[in-house]
């Protein structure tokens, strides 16, 4: 990866220190929980807002937005202001700072939350810069970027599964968040393979379904959180990877989603 094509230092520095910044703010102050009651198609709904959900959303605009001004600043980037796909570009961010929000909100305020801060600033600096490197394209950088971001979507992917193991929601609910978490990060890692947008949508809502249905089946199993997020990743990645192979698949690539999927099955029998 050539350094010239590495985002500036001071943006990049700028917007995640914002969003440390905003993590902390979120932990140390006591913000008021708001109760939201609207009719839904003559139904009464009632939403329980805090202000942790507000501040996730919020980070998770601000990474998306600054990601998006990084990436129009791309010295490769040749087309008009508003040709880039922006939902594709926008996905891998947003889930990233919402985990590692997720995630900080579990802790408390110790070394290890700031431990967890850190590397949680890490990993959202990491998905920067190879979100901005994407846009070379250059066979080597392309490669490379997209095997990165392959590995930062299944982290993402990890860390909420991991929060809705561990949060012991509904199963209707966990079951509907797996499915919308999957299904955008199965359709970042289509449009990373040159894939349109309606067979990334396609490749998507058939990965979202798959995980969403394991993620229902473990419901019912005595997993522990780990590992059921863990499982939870390997479908992600067996799935999507499957649907994004050209056919007919190479048998090793076929051995290698196999063990994947081994794998899935070893964790969730020796966990049970």
């Amino acid at each position: 990866m050539r350094r010239s094509l590495l985002p500036g230092s001071d943006q990049l520095s700028v917007l995640v220190a914002t969003i440390a910044l905003a993590y902390t703010l979120a932990r140390v102050l006591a913000l008021p929980t708001r109760l939201v009651e609207t009719t839904l198609l003559g139904a009464p709904v009632a939403l329980l807002v805090n202000g942790d959900t507000v501040v996730l959303l919020l980070v998770a605009a601000l990474i998306t937005s600054g990601s998006d001004a990084m990436l129009r600043s791309h010295p490769l980037w040749g087309g008009p202001p508003n040709a880039l796909q922006l939902p594709a570009h926008w996905i891998l961010p947003a889930l990233a700072a919402i985990g590692v929000g997720l995630l900080l909100q579990q802790l408390p305020v110790s070394p290890a939350w700031v431990v967890a801060l850190l590397l949680g600033v890490l990993f959202l600096t990491l998905v920067l810069i190879a979100e901005y490197a994407q846009v070379d394209p250059a066979p080597a950088a392309q490669r490379t970027t997209r095997l990165l971001l392959g590995w930062l979507a299944y982290a993402a992917g990890l860390l909420h599964f991991g929060w809705l193991r561990a949060a012991a929601f509904g199963s209707a609910t966990t079951v509907a968040i797996v499915f919308m978490v999957a299904a955008t990060l199965a359709y970042r890692l289509a449009r990373l393979s040159a894939a349109g947008a309606l067979p990334a949508a396609v490749s998507a809502l058939v990965t979202g379904v798959i995980v969403a249905e394991c993620a229902w089946v473990l419901a019912y199993w005595p997993v522990a959180p780990a590992a059921g997020a863990a499982v939870l990743v390997i479908a992600l990645h067996v799935c999507s990877g499957l649907l994004r192979e050209p056919l007919p698949i190479a048998r090793s690539a076929l051995g290698g989603y196999a063990a994947a999927g081994a794998a899935a099955l070893l964790l969730v029998l020796r966990a049970g």
